[in-house]
């Protein structure tokens, strides 16, 4: 099923406030993307 823009929209707001301390960001890179893609856009990896 697919996200509203809304429900996009909330959930990016959502985990960019989850995100804004963190400090380390080049080591962070991979689970952040990975994260940003399931939390917000409800994209799953089929790995």
């Amino acid at each position: 099923m697919a996200l509203s823009w809304n429900e996009i929209k909330s959930r990016a707001i959502e985990f960019q406030n989850n995100w804004q301390d963190t400090l380390r960001e080049n080591s962070e890179t991979q689970s952040f993307l990975v994260l940003l893609k399931y939390e917000a856009y409800g994209i799953y990896n089929n790995i």
